[in-house]
């Protein structure tokens, strides 16, 4: 029950500073019932709670609460949706 619109880029892993060939490696979460708009980037280690919203366009480097409307570069909360 999630919408993953196009050109959006999920990673769960980046290089660690050392080394190109090592990565630092964690998972993506994403709930149910979730909006994601397009070219938007989700790096690693964020979980995405249930009923978001992501506007496009947006990076998303933390974790985005239940009910929540986020946006931006970095993504930020801007409203709680009422369900």
């Amino acid at each position: 029950n999630t919408l993953i619109s196009p050109y959006c880029c999920l990673y769960d892993h980046n290089h660690k500073g050392t080394s190109k060939s090592e990565y630092e490696i964690s998972p993506v979460e994403i709930g149910n019932n979730v909006w994601v708009g397009a070219h938007c980037v989700i790096l690693k280690g964020v979980q995405i709670g249930n009923n978001v919203i992501i506007g496009a366009g947006s990076v998303v480097n933390k974790s985005i609460p239940d009910n929540c409307v986020a946006v931006g570069v970095p993504a930020k909360v801007i409203s709680h949706r009422i369900l």
